[in-house]
């Protein structure tokens, strides 16, 4: 629907699957569903979902001419089957570090990494989000051979994205106590320690590498990352969870490297394909201002969080919150480095799903 040009209409309908989608749920347990009822209901309503949205996209295409093409279908198919093994790999990938942990540590100690574990909704919004705009943006400006157009997308939508994912980055790392504690009582207090490595997750998805490639037809090197990820974190976290003075923290840092590895290489690829230089892929002077005034606005936040210690997690935290969007704010502002127009920009793009 974006590529026909219907993004707001993408978006209403991405919203109300995920409200109807909650609601299914809801209504299941209300009705008194034990958890295996619910799941069968979650696997009916998918079916539906599909078969409804398959519809509609039939519907919008209704006037476009059918005709048969082999060439085409194989081309498309070299481009897919990647992505499709990518995405299955992928998700073996993200639940390794689990069955990691809990082979190795009991149900208590589980718990407490996988609380840790917890992948704010945010971020994943902001960046389908932006993504789902960009990647048809890419495909007709590299059509068109205009590769300063999309350097100009690339840098915008990374600077965009990084007004909001440094800021939470940094102000979750030093409010990630309380936080822990406001999501999952206090009894999970230590999760907050695999959840700050789990954070550096945050700046590196501003490379949005797999949309990138995928935008640039290169799907081969997606599952080329999706692959070595799952080495890279199966083999380190094996190694690290054993180091006594690790523990739990070992398999998210495993994590962590094979990310940095995966956003590494497919960056590599993209700039072999674009031509470009490590020096231009970013606007990296502006990143780097960014991250230092998210990280300068901390310190009042920090003196509040200390001040403030004594009190629930939820006053704790809207309090150090207030005071963190202000310094960061003012500190924007001042700069000149994260405007709050940007900053505007980024959280409509969520509102909006675009």
């Amino acid at each position: 629907m974006v590529a026909l040009g219907m993004a707001g209409k993408a978006g209403i309908l991405t919203g109300a699957a995920a409200l109807l989608q909650a609601a299914v749920i809801l209504a299941a347990f209300g009705l008194g569903a034990s958890t295996s009822h619910a799941f069968i209901v979650l696997s009916a309503w998918t079916a539906l979902r599909t078969v409804g949205l398959a519809g509609l996209l039939l519907l919008s295409s209704r006037n476009q001419a059918f005709h048969w093409d082999l060439r085409s279908l194989l081309r498309q198919l070299s481009f897919a089957l990647p992505l499709g093994a990518a995405a299955m790999v992928s998700l073996l990938g993200r639940q390794m570090d689990k069955i990691i942990v809990s082979s190795t540590v009991g149900p208590e100690r589980y718990a407490v990494y996988a609380n840790g574990s917890y992948d704010i909704p945010l971020i994943s919004i902001l960046t389908m989000s932006v993504m789902s705009v960009l990647i048809p943006a890419i495909v007709r400006a590299q059509a068109q051979g205009n590769m300063e157009e999309i350097r100009r997308m690339w840098h915008g939508a990374a600077r965009r994205v990084a007004t909001v994912f440094f800021p939470v980055f940094v102000f979750l790392f030093i409010a990630a106590e309380p936080f822990i504690v406001f999501l999952f009582s206090a009894d999970y207090t230590e999760s907050a320690q695999p959840f700050r490595v789990f954070l550096f997750l945050l700046p590196l998805r501003i490379a949005f590498y797999s949309g990138f490639l995928r935008a640039l037809g290169r799907t081969g090197p997606i599952f080329i990352t999706s692959a070595g990820g799952l080495v890279i974190t199966s083999i380190l976290a094996v190694v690290l969870v054993r180091f006594d003075w690790l523990g739990i923290l070992g398999p998210a840092i495993a994590v962590v490297v094979s990310s940095i590895w995966a956003a590494f290489y497919a960056i590599s690829v993209a700039i072999r394909t674009l031509r470009w230089s490590w020096r231009t892929y970013f606007p990296w002077s502006a990143l780097a201002s960014i991250m230092g005034i998210a990280i300068l606005a901390s310190l009042p936040s920090l003196f509040v969080g200390a001040f403030t210690s004594d009190l629930p997690p939820l006053p704790q935290l809207a309090t150090m919150g207030i005071v963190y969007a202000l310094a960061y704010a003012a500190l924007g502002e001042w700069t000149g480095a994260a405007r709050l127009r940007e900053w505007g920009h980024a959280v409509m793009d969520v509102v909006r799903q675009r």
